[in-house]
């Protein structure tokens, strides 16, 4: 953990006020986040990916922190380099960039702790990049402080470290030289919480039960709508209730619809997406796919299309 005390300090000695922050900082542990990687050159070696690339795999990482943007309530992010350079992109629908001063007010106004995210991320060959995001506690409060002169804000900044365990990224980038972009390849926060298990025995546990649906989301994460057949109003998606069985089987209801009923088998694939397999009205077998984005056990996101989400909550008897 690395902690840092900071005193917003005022002279009453001179008739004038002068404000100055004294840090002291205490390092416990090896900071690997929130450290800036010059892009001219690494050992030597000319680095394949500008600020502007960079600058948008950070965005593409904050955007699918799908376990952060379906959560209620404001999310921050540190205003470190990389936070300052995207603090105007399209994740400011989603996170609130925000400087020490203001976290420190921030604090002292809520009376409470303050958790933000620091960007970082680490350069692992010319075609891959890992974006890594560090925990950051924010605490101040309003006083009279003495130590090296005298101060009326007092706020204690500390970094969570990663453990001890070999180095593994929040999120790993892979430069695709066919299709000449930069593919996700992983993601620590898919399953949204961390088990024992493999991510896939996790699935398979978890997604049995019964599942209602919630909302649609489409591609800025609000609420997807589509116009009515005279193109007067928009009307939000309707999607059938979810039922898993642990053998294997599903049925799908529709709320609205009391004579819609699906039954069929569900599978889970080995690269987490949900397979439906079932006999349509023409009664031949027909089955499709559709990428499991966040699994907990309380909340299903599935994606069926690349620019749309089904949201579900788990129906508890």
């Amino acid at each position: 953990m690395v902690a840092a005390e900071r005193y917003n300090s005022q002279s009453s000695f001179k008739k004038t006020l002068n404000h100055k922050f004294v840090i002291i900082l205490t390092l416990t542990g090896f900071l690997s986040f929130g450290q800036d990687i010059k892009l001219e050159s690494r050992n030597n070696i000319s680095d394949p990916i500008n600020e502007a690339e960079l600058d948008s795999l950070y965005i593409r990482a904050l955007n699918n922190r799908f376990d952060l943007i379906l959560q209620s309530g404001l999310k921050y992010v540190e205003m470190n380099t990389p936070g300052k350079r995207i603090s105007k992109s399209s994740a400011s629908k989603y996170f609130k960039f925000l400087t020490d001063d203001e976290l420190i007010d921030l604090s002292i106004k809520e009376k409470k702790t303050i958790h933000i995210l620091r960007l970082g991320h680490k350069i692992i060959a010319k075609d891959t990049v890992d974006i890594n995001f560090g925990n950051v506690s924010v605490t101040a409060k309003r006083g009279i402080f003495l130590k090296h002169g005298i101060h009326f804000k007092k706020a204690n900044f500390s970094l969570a470290c990663g453990g001890t365990k070999d180095y593994q990224p929040d999120m790993r980038f892979v430069f695709n030289r066919k299709q000449k972009r930069w593919d996700l390849k992983i993601n620590r926060f898919f399953n949204g919480e961390e088990s024992n298990t493999t991510e896939f025995d996790s699935y398979q546990n978890l997604i049995q039960g019964k599942w209602h649906f919630k909302i649609a989301l489409n591609e800025k994460r609000e609420e997807f709508k589509y116009d009515d057949v005279n193109g007067q109003n928009k009307i939000g998606v309707i999607q059938p209730n979810l039922e898993f069985y642990e053998d294997g089987r599903y049925k799908k209801e529709l709320p609205v619809d009391p004579n819609y009923i699906q039954i069929g088998h569900w599978e889970i694939t080995e690269n987490a997406k949900l397979k439906f397999s079932f006999i349509n009205e023409e009664k031949s077998k027909q089955s499709f796919l559709v990428k499991i984005i966040e699994l907990k056990s309380s909340k299903l996101v599935i994606q069926p299309s690349e620019n749309l989400l089904y949201v579900y909550e788990r129906t508890i008897e």
